[in-house]
């Protein structure tokens, strides 16, 4: 009875072990997710304010000092924003090798694809991150975004409209990416319903109104080309714009035109200020 209560003791110490060993790889998991937090926080003020080489700085600290996917994504985000695309690339690209299984870097990867026009590649990594996590509508966005390179217009609005159930936060995003898909095929008024609202909403980007001065530009509507266009371009170069959108309307966009009334128009949500 002595050797066996020995031998029940010496169990319960060892899975006592056990549990302090995992007790301290979880505490210093979230140390570390901790301290990661606070070094991209520190980045994203000094970028905020101006100071880009700090932030570079205060990024690379947290790859070096803590690694994981989250703080070289992060960086990759860094060097996209300030127009240095072959950086962020390589930054991704590393990532993918070290997480290929997270979501977020399939997403990179996969929006690097698009930008290097490799649609396929960027459908096929997708659909896996979709399996992983069918509730995030980036994936869709993603997706969408190659399914229009594709030619699967059906497909990409499909993509785009399941996003937007899933974020309405998204909506002008999503909303001018279903509109290009849109312009691609043709049906530029659908595109217009579509980026109308958005041109004139306080949340307006330049992308959005020159997609909407594309959209006019492409219908044969010159007086609201360059209403929507002169917002961001000079007279001289608005005009050049047209001609151009004239010359491909007379060629065709995308093949075949799309029906008026093939696809349901969602229900466009205000977008409040920020």
């Amino acid at each position: 009875m002595r050797y066996l209560l020995a031998f029940f003791l010496g169990f319960s110490l060892f899975l006592s072990a056990c549990g302090e060993r995992e007790a301290d790889i979880a505490n210093k998991k979230a140390s570390d997710a901790s301290r990661e937090e606070v070094a991209i926080k520190l980045a994203q003020a000094s970028e905020e304010a101006g100071d880009l080489s700090t932030a570079e700085k205060m990024y690379a600290q947290a790859i070096s000092q803590i690694g994981g996917a989250r703080a070289r994504l992060e960086l990759a985000g860094f060097y996209q924003r300030h127009n240095e695309q072959r950086r962020a690339a390589k930054i991704i690209k590393e990532a993918e090798k070290l997480y290929p299984k997270d979501v977020e870097v399939m997403r990179a990867v996969a929006n690097i694809h698009i930008a290097e026009d490799n649609p396929k590649a960027a459908v096929d990594l997708l659909e896996k991150a979709i399996t992983e996590k069918p509730d995030d509508a980036l994936l869709y966005n993603s997706r969408g975004v190659a399914f229009d390179m594709l030619g699967k217009y059906k497909e990409a609005r499909q993509d785009f409209n399941t996003a937007q159930k899933l974020a309405p936060e998204y909506t002008m995003m999503l909303n001018a990416n279903l509109a290009m898909s849109y312009i691609l095929t043709g049906s530029y008024s659908k595109a217009i319903r579509l980026l109308l609202p958005l041109a004139q909403s306080k949340e307006s980007t330049p992308a959005v109104r020159q997609n909407l001065a594309l959209a006019y530009g492409l219908k044969g509507d010159k007086e609201n080309a360059l209403k929507f266009g002169l917002k961001d371009s000079s007279e001289v170069q608005m005009k050049e714009n047209i001609k151009f959108y004239q010359m491909i309307a007379n060629k065709g966009v995308g093949g075949k035109v799309d029906s008026e009334e093939d696809v349901k128009i969602p229900q466009i949500p205000s977008i409040p200020p920020k």
